[in-house]
């Protein structure tokens, strides 16, 4: 099939990363299944490395942005490697990381680029001076690349036709994961990076009026929270504000130790305040792996193509308040399997599919 060049500048030794480090490993295990052969250019611990060979420690942003792209244009220039497709994650970049993928539209068939989130614009807020290098940069790229990949239902971006495609998932290990709820208790679980725009607060709120309205009569409910971020601070602060109880802090799991929190969960929560950084729609990776552990879920808003399953329940991508009440009677009613909820799952969002897709548009020049 030929060989792929992936390049992200997600960090592999930074938790926060894991859920995007678990979405780029799915990714790359897929084009392996199609027969490519995967090159890697990633960050591991602030070391860049190409394949095995460590290429520059970053420690600081004059790193990253001078001496990183000089280095790349450098190594791809001595470099022999031809490549089928260039798969470029985006991130943010200067000019000088204009010449590099310059050199790598020369040295492959097809350069494409994804962007995980349109318009991003809203997570610099405050960091003018980078957002207008990375606009210039921008324009710099665009002619050298085949194609953009999104995963939200954007035609074009940059005037340029998009590859749609969903965020994907490797289903292949999907199992049945036997739950027990305790008869007085709801679990609801977030497996996410504390961020302002995921909205755990409007949950947290949420909680507090469904005591305040109900008392004793209120359901006992349990708010699992698997993760890290700069918006901790804040939630914990909001916490104590209004005296909610049944909030807990796992910080990040993986492995069987993220497997037992989903195995005593009844609700995922998605993310429920994307309008905070303009986003209206997006394919996220935590409600796809509700999905595969075959939770029912709540979000702000989610893809389209789920937003009429009943296992799903949107609570606005606003700042309403949410109603626990609605919510737990929405539960109660399902009559959906975690069979049907994790075929459901796999039926869209496998990345075998997803990657097909890449693979034909590149091949066919987009």
């Amino acid at each position: 099939m030929g060989k792929l060049l992936y390049i992200s500048f997600v960090d592999y030794g930074n938790k926060l990363e894991l859920g995007v480090i678990k979405k780029i490993e799915g990714q790359i295990k897929a084009f392996q299944a199609k027969g490519m052969e995967v090159v890697q250019l990633r960050l591991l611990n602030g070391t860049v490395f190409i394949g095995e060979h460590p290429l520059l420690k970053i420690n600081g942003k004059m790193d990253f942005f001078i001496k990183l792209p000089l280095l790349l244009f450098r190594f791809f220039q001595k470099s022999n490697d031809i490549y089928n497709l260039v798969y470029l994650r985006k991130t943010y970049i200067t000019p000088l990381h204009f010449f590099w993928i310059k050199l790598l539209h020369k040295k492959s068939k097809a350069l494409l680029l994804e962007i995980p989130t349109y318009p991003y614009e809203g997570e610099m807020t405050g960091n003018k001076p980078a957002l207008l290098l990375d606009t210039m940069a921008n324009k710099l790229i665009k002619p050298y690349l085949t194609g953009m990949i999104t995963s939200q239902y954007f035609d074009e971006i940059w005037g340029m036709k998009t590859i749609k495609i969903r965020n994907g998932y490797d289903f292949s290990g999907v199992k049945a994961y036997p739950r027990q709820r305790p008869a007085d208790t709801l679990r609801f679980i977030a497996v996410t990076n504390l961020l302002f725009f995921h909205g755990l607060d409007r949950f947290i709120q949420a909680m507090h009026q469904y005591r305040t309205t109900y008392g004793e009569k209120a359901l006992k409910i349990e708010f699992h929270i698997v993760g890290q971020g700069e918006e901790k601070e804040n939630l914990v602060a909001l916490i104590d504000q209004l005296g909610v109880e049944g909030v807990i802090f796992h910080g990040p799991r993986t492995g069987a130790e993220l497997e037992a929190r989903y195995m005593n969960a009844d609700i995922g929560v998605g993310s429920l305040a994307l309008y905070r950084k303009n986003v209206a729609y997006t394919s996220t990776l935590k409600t796809i792996e509700y999905c595969y552990y075959g939770l029912p879920f709540i979000a702000g808003a989610c893809d389209r193509e789920l937003s009429k399953d009943p296992f799903v329940m949107e609570v606005g991508n606003n700042d309403s308040p949410i109603d626990l009440y609605k919510v737990i009677e929405w539960y109660a009613g399902l009559t959906i399997s975690q069979q049907d909820i994790q075929a459901r799952g796999k039926a869209l969002y496998s990345w075998d599919d997803q990657v097909e897709k890449i693979i034909d548009a590149a091949g066919a020049g987009v």
